[in-house]
C-alpha cells in the first residue's frame, strides 16, 4: 500500500519551482564586486537570516561591520590551521567538534545516538554522507560513495 501524499506537497514543490524562475535575489544584483567577494567567501558560515541581514545592509560599510561583529574570523583564527583549511573549503575531518562541522556543512537532516560505551553520535547528511562523533569529535566521514 502506498502511502497518501499530502495535498500541500505538489504546492510546495511549485513554490520552489516559482522561486527558481524569479532569477537571482535583486539583493545580491545589487552588491559591490567587494560584497560579493566577501557574501560568496561567507555564505556557507552564515544562518539563512544572516544571510538575508546582510544582503539587506546599506552599504559595504555596514557589511564589514556585521561580518565583524558575527566574530567569524575570531573563532576560526583561535582553531588549529588544518581545521580552518578544512572549514573554509567546505570539508569534515577527523577531529573536528560538532561546532566546526556546523560551520563546514552546517545542521545536519538527522542525528542519531547510539547507545554504549563512548557515546557515539552520527550526524546524517542525505546526498552527502554522514558523519560519527565519539567524545565530542569526529571519528568517521563517510560520504554517499564511500569513505572520501
Amino acid at each position: 500500500m502506498r502511502p497518501a501524499i499530502s495535498p500541500l506537497r505538489p504546492l510546495g514543490l511549485l513554490l520552489v519551482l516559482a522561486a527558481c524562475a524569479a532569477g537571482p535575489d535583486p539583493r545580491f544584483e545589487a552588491l559591490s564586486d567587494h560584497a560579493r567577494a566577501q557574501y560568496a567567501r561567507y555564505r556557507h558560515l552564515l544562518t539563512e537570516r544572516q544571510r538575508l541581514h546582510y544582503l539587506s545592509l546599506p552599504d559595504d560599510r555596514a557589511r564589514d561591520a556585521f561580518l565583524r561583529d558575527l566574530g567569524i574570523d575570531a573563532r576560526l583564527a583561535a582553531m588549529p590551521p588544518r581545521i580552518r583549511e578544512a572549514i573554509w573549503a567546505r570539508q569534515v575531518v577527523a577531529g573536528m567538534t560538532p561546532e566546526q562541522v556546523l560551520l563546514a556543512w552546517g545542521p545536519p537532516d538527522t542525528v542519531v545516538r547510539e547507545a554504549g560505551l563512548g557515546k557515539p553520535r552520527i550526524w546524517v547528511y542525505p546526498g552527502r554522507g554522514h558523519i560519527r562523533f565519539v567524545d565530542g569529535r569526529v571519528v568517521e566521514v563517510r560520504s554517499r560513495g564511500g569513505t572520501p
